[in-house]
């Protein structure tokens, strides 16, 4: 079977995916950089805590862009929103729900992954007084379920048939001669997550997450049960810092396990708060690196670069991907860009 010159890549990427480093087939999750510890995705038990803030409800949209100049603009491109809403809430204890819509799109839609969850969050005071945090640990749990799709568009694709060696171009109109199962595939998902946050004091917050998901290893494919998605295991871990009144800073760890593939993004963040009277607003500049393994053993894919502003019921954060891997040489260079917008409906 041949293909065009164009979807090399694309198969190349999906095939060293799929295979490496086990003899089984596997999926993988998308993947941001612009991680932090209020993505429900990574972990459902990553819901805001009730107790320490005065958000009722918050959204957030989070879009990523990739790999556009491999091939030709036709770009890489995943799409999250993310909604939280406190629904119960007592001295001691609270519930949280909420929802995850995810579409990760593959170059000119030859791949597609389209899913929502839904979430559940309980979260439990520890120590410390219902009118004060200084001192009070916190225990959150989470479960999600959630519904999946996905489809595979053989027209993105063209194959040595379709090939006119007459007029030397490519005629799609032309029999592939192949014959491929294009029915999409569904199927459910369930995940869990717990999280735990200590206030030293009002400017000392520290905070440790491990969420697990796919628990019920659901099969991506309708033709073999062996494509599956593994098991994904994400851990986080954060301290924010107070340095003076208007300065503070956080340094970061995430590790992602899922099946033979890792990436380690350690990072540190530095916020300059600008307060008035009438609004809180704030600017940070953040640094990361993404260390992951290979063909090759593990190297650092990327280096993580964040800017964020925030008001007090907003925030939009731009994060871009200096890529460091050898994928750079067909990038020209370009590594990814991510937008996220935030918005939070507070007390009265």
């Amino acid at each position: 079977m041949k293909v065009g010159i164009s979807h090399i890549m694309i198969l190349i990427l999906i095939a060293v995916f799929a295979v490496y480093p086990i003899g089984k087939a596997i999926g993988q999750d998308a993947v941001f950089s612009n991680i932090n510890l209020d993505d429900t995705y990574l972990n459902p038990a990553n819901s805001f805590n009730a107790f320490t803030t005065e958000s009722l409800a918050s959204f957030d949209l989070q879009f990523r862009d990739q790999w556009s100049a491999i091939t030709n603009n036709n770009t890489y491109a995943t799409i999250k929103l993310q909604g939280d809403v406190n629904i119960y809430k007592t001295d001691s204890d609270s519930w949280n729900g909420g929802l995850v819509f995810l579409s990760d799109r593959s170059n000119e839609g030859f791949l597609k992954q389209t899913s929502v969850r839904f979430i559940m969050a309980y979260t439990r005071r520890l120590t410390g007084r219902s009118f004060r945090n200084e001192g009070s640990h916190f225990l959150s749990a989470g479960f999600s379920f959630g519904l999946a799709q996905t489809n595979i568009d053989y027209g993105a694709l063209w194959f040595g048939r379709q090939y006119d060696t007459n007029l030397l171009t490519i005629n799609t109109t032309l029999e592939t001669g192949e014959i491929f199962n294009t029915d999409p595939v569904s199927y459910n998902d369930m995940n869990f997550g717990l999280k735990w946050l200590y206030f030293l004091d009002d400017e000392s917050i520290f905070t440790a997450a491990l969420g697990v998901d796919h628990l019920n290893g659901p099969s991506i494919s309708n033709i073999n049960q062996a494509i599956a998605l593994d098991k994904r295991f994400t851990l986080q871990l954060s301290a924010s810092l107070s340095i003076d009144e208007s300065l503070s800073h956080e340094p970061h760890f995430t590790f992602i396990n899922q099946g033979p593939f890792i990436q380690l993004v350690p990072g540190y963040k530095l916020s300059l708060g600008l307060d008035n009277l009438e609004s809180d607003f704030a600017i940070s500049l953040g640094l990361a690196t993404r260390v992951v393994n290979s063909i090759n053993g593990i190297l650092m894919d990327a280096a993580i670069i964040n800017i964020g502003l925030s008001g007090r019921n907003w925030n939009m954060n731009f994060n871009f991907d200096l890529t460091t891997s050898d994928i750079k040489n067909f990038a020209n260079g370009n590594g990814a860009i991510e937008l996220t917008l935030g918005y939070m409906i507070l007390k009265k």
